[in-house]
């Protein structure tokens, strides 16, 4: 089964499907924002696929963690869960058609989390070269106009 056919799967509003891939689960797009929002705040993954021209969010668990009896009353009270369908390579639940409301809004809160990891971490290690460099250079075998090249050097990193 291909990324367009689990996407395809994923956007049903009344099922909750989980793929197995080799030992975990794994849920993609509004099935993620379900299970990351009323079962477990695993994290979400996000990345960009050509075919699909978008961004899909997945969410991965080892098959260990996912015990059917987790899926307690009140979880299915909440959710309308029960069990439909046990396929080799899914297992898909019905669910109420508005647990699966608000995802576009779910998904840009998603991205703009990731958008603000990766500025920061780039950001970090842009500081973390100019640190090291400035540690590194030794200023009195350099004259002052290799001193303002360095500088200008290190500005450009920032």
């Amino acid at each position: 089964m291909n990324i367009k056919e689990k996407i395809a799967i994923s956007a049903n509003p009344t099922k909750l499907t989980l793929f197995k891939e080799g030992i975990f689960y794994k849920c993609y797009n509004e099935d993620a924002m379900v299970f990351y929002k009323n079962i477990k705040q695993y994290k979400i993954i996000c990345k960009y696929n050509k075919a699909l021209k978008s961004t899909v969010l997945s969410l991965g668990f080892p098959e260990s963690a996912w015990n059917r009896s987790a899926v307690t009353l009140e979880l299915s009270n909440q959710l309308g869960l029960e069990e439909a369908i046990d396929h080799e390579t899914f297992i898909a639940y019905n669910l109420n058609g508005e647990a699966k409301s608000g995802f576009a809004a779910f998904k840009a809160n998603v991205l703009d989390a990731q958008e603000i990891i990766q500025l920061n971490e780039k950001e970090q290690d842009s500081k973390e070269r100019v640190l090291c460099k400035l540690k590194n250079f030794d200023l009195a075998n350099h004259t002052p106009m290799q001193a303002m090249e360095f500088i200008k050097e290190l500005k450009e990193l920032l």
